[in-house]
């Protein structure tokens, strides 16, 4: 399906901090920036309880417009890991209300596409 240059659409971006420590997140969407957002490192658990993942994590949830006309996705972190990450976003329509999830570890950057919340 062809798209107006112009037209856009409202997606969820939730951006999970995994690594520890405190990241800054820049996300692009074909060269141009879309947001650009610090995270502290993820609260420790007062309650003592070891999780299964080594611990918790600290999540960002946002909702931006993005052309529907979009191609790639990037993702960079510039603070610890200093890596980035591009994904293809063309090529068809997404799951209607679908988003994107960014989960940043010690290891890298994941991001899913047509990720839905569970709340």
């Amino acid at each position: 399906m062809l798209h107006s240059a112009d037209e856009t659409e409202i997606k969820l971006f939730q951006v999970v901090n995994k690594t520890g420590a405190r990241i800054k997140v820049r996300v692009s969407v074909d060269g141009k920036a879309l947001f650009a957002r610090r995270m502290e490192a993820p609260a420790a658990d007062p309650s003592g309880v070891v999780h299964p993942d080594g611990g918790s994590s600290a999540t960002l949830t946002l909702k931006v417009p993005i052309k529907k006309a979009a191609r790639r996705l990037t993702v960079r972190e510039s603070l610890l890991l200093k890596k980035a990450k591009t994904i293809s976003i063309a090529g068809g329509p997404t799951k209607g209300g679908a988003g994107f999830q960014i989960v940043i570890t010690k290891d890298g950057i994941a991001v899913t596409q047509d990720y839905y919340p569970s709340y």
